[in-house]
């Protein structure tokens, strides 16, 4: 299931839909994928973590 299914576009886009959110999110893959690419677990750990706990708020 995707985050798609989970909530709605403008609560994780923010009201209007802007790209704020989008931008934000966008950054936070590139963080992971570059923690990966670079084999820092401890960066891959500290960025998963800062993502979930924002999908965790999105969903309250």
């Amino acid at each position: 299931m995707t985050l798609n299914n989970l909530i709605s576009k403008s609560i994780y886009y923010g009201e209007g839909n802007t790209s704020y959110g989008r931008i934000a999110a966008q950054q936070e893959h590139e963080q992971i994928l570059l923690s990966l690419k670079n084999r820092d677990m401890d960066a891959y750990k500290m960025a998963i973590h800062l993502h979930l706990e924002l999908i965790r708020q999105l969903l309250q």
